[in-house]
């Protein structure tokens, strides 16, 4: 499998922001990766902010991520 490049990542970024803008978050999970033996750093407060609204997905060079609003407070 090959690593995508910035601009690839880019475009993704702004496919998924266009397809989640306002949907609801109801829960996340770690299915692979280097996170699946051992969660990032506040990842245990996301999961009781959730339910959230995703407010965007941005890049920078190969790195992305995911704004999100929680519905309630934590």
């Amino acid at each position: 499998m090959m690593m995508p490049e910035g601009p690839e990542v880019a475009l993704h970024a702004e496919r998924l922001s266009a397809a989640f803008r306002r949907s609801s978050l109801e829960s996340a999970a770690i299915l692979s990766g280097r996170y699946t033996g051992r969660p990032p750093a506040r990842w245990d407060e996301l999961q009781r902010a959730l339910p959230a609204t995703v407010e965007s997905v941005n890049s920078h060079g190969k790195f992305l991520w995911w704004e999100v609003c929680s519905v309630h407070r934590l």
